[in-house]
């Protein structure tokens, strides 16, 4: 008696995958990276074993907290009020990411001032005499660019002078003297 014998032999298959964020395989969901396997069987009916090699790859959520003078440019957009905003991106390996800027926008001020004084006026170290508007480049309290405005006018002490060519005795009476 002659024996034929034909032995079939089951595989392994070894699968290298690399995911964002979840895998499907075999109608199982695989959210966490790891090595899974599979029994099934070949098309000759032996026992088989597939083997999935997971990489899964999250995307991130990235919280940026900024605060700005007046205005704020971020990814190729300039925001000019406070707000939270978003911008969807990708990871470097491919899986969606969000960020989320929260923005604090500051404003400068413009401070005006009107100031009368007599003869001259001092602001800011200077020594202003004559009527005029000046400016001061300054600061907020929150860094920001502000300016202060100076609407001065001034006004000039009169000064009267007596020339008297007395013989004998003169007295001089003091009188109020306005001038306008």
């Amino acid at each position: 008696e002659v024996l034929h014998l034909t032995v079939n032999y089951g595989d392994t298959i070894d699968l290298y995958e690399v995911s964002c964020d979840s895998y499907t395989w075999h109608g199982d969901i695989y959210t966490v990276s790891g090595t899974y396997y599979y029994d099934t069987l070949t098309v000759l009916g032996c026992d088989s074993l597939e083997v999935l090699h997971l990489t899964v790859n999250y995307g991130d959520t990235i919280d940026l907290y900024e605060v700005a003078c007046d205005s704020y440019t971020w990814h190729g957009d300039t925001y000019t009020v406070s707000g939270t905003y978003y911008y969807d991106t990708l990871t470097v390996l491919g899986c969606d990411s969000l960020e989320v800027l929260h923005l604090t926008v500051n404003y400068g001020d413009t401070i005006d001032l009107y100031e009368v004084a007599c003869d001259s006026y001092t602001w800011h170290g200077d020594t202003y005499t004559e009527s005029g508007t000046y400016y001061y480049d300054t600061l907020t309290v929150l860094g920001c660019d502000s300016l202060e405005v100076l609407y001065l006018t001034v006004k000039y002490s009169t000064y009267f002078t007596y020339d008297t060519t007395v013989c004998g005795s003169y007295q001089f009476a003091e009188e109020e003297l306005t001038m306008s």
